[in-house]
């Protein structure tokens, strides 16, 4: 997912590749200030592109400091700006979907430095999950383009006149409750696992007065299965999980 932008140095003008190492510096400071040292692990070139690309054309005066890749000379970069925190929280996101795909994509034992990585990054995945709504940029302000000079028409509508709308209700989406469930439950339903394979079964059930709203356990199946299990499948009375077992 990272890694497939680089940065041509050797051949960018001086003021250009100093502009991009003080945003290269400034997107790892901002990632350290927002979610804490360990985020600056997650640092790559494809996001300072898009810090650059959203910054405003005059930069901001660059501020000096040492860090720890420089802890004797003061390394210049650019002080945090909109731009740079999107482009922190945009990198924390795709970073803990990354994680999650390790996780999807390998078994329950040989997907657990993925699982870990994963969950020592939820605090700050939900922290950028709330800057950033439904991909709608935050703290960034555009101005609109200027529509043509010809005079707008006015759409005709088939609606009633009487100002009655029958509108249908919007479809509810438990994805995110039931990510948030299996992820707050996830250690003790992995005990449960082990103790079902200790004991010779291949599955275990998951009661209804442990589950959400029932409606989400279609959503709750598809994320138990995102996280390594076999299969899961909604019962009358909860949820059957099934085991890997390799």
């Amino acid at each position: 997912m990272f890694g497939y932008v680089r940065p041509p140095l050797e051949i960018l003008p001086q003021e250009e590749a100093d502009r991009f190492r003080r945003a290269y510096c400034g997107l790892c400071h901002t990632l350290g200030e927002r979610y804490g040292p360990a985020a600056r692990m997650i640092l790559n070139y494809d996001f300072t592109y898009l810090a650059i690309l959203l910054s405003d054309p005059e930069e901001a005066a660059p501020c000096r400091r040492r860090c720890v890749s420089s802890p004797v000379r003061l390394r210049a970069y650019q002080p945090a700006t909109a731009a740079l925190e999107l482009a922190a929280d945009e990198s924390v996101i795709l970073a803990y979907w990354q994680l999650r795909d390790g996780v999807e994509d390998h078994g329950l034992w040989k997907g657990l430095g993925y699982r870990v990585s994963a969950a020592a990054l939820r605090g700050g995945y939900r922290k950028a999950a709330v800057q950033v709504k439904d991909l709608q940029l935050v703290g960034l302000v555009y101005e609109s383009v200027q529509g043509s000079d010809e005079p707008e028409t006015e759409c005709e509508s088939d609606e009633p006149e009487d100002g009655e709308h029958s509108q249908q209700p919007e479809p509810v989406d438990y994805g995110l409750l039931a990510f948030e469930w299996v992820e707050a439950n996830l250690q003790r339903l992995n005990s449960q696992s082990n103790e079902a394979v200790a004991s010779g079964q291949s599955g275990f059930r998951i009661p209804a007065e442990e589950l959400p709203h029932g409606d989400s356990w279609p959503a709750v199946c598809t994320e138990l299965v995102r996280n390594g299990f076999a299969s899961a499948a909604p019962l009358a009375d909860g949820i059957q999980v099934e085991i890997k077992t390799e």
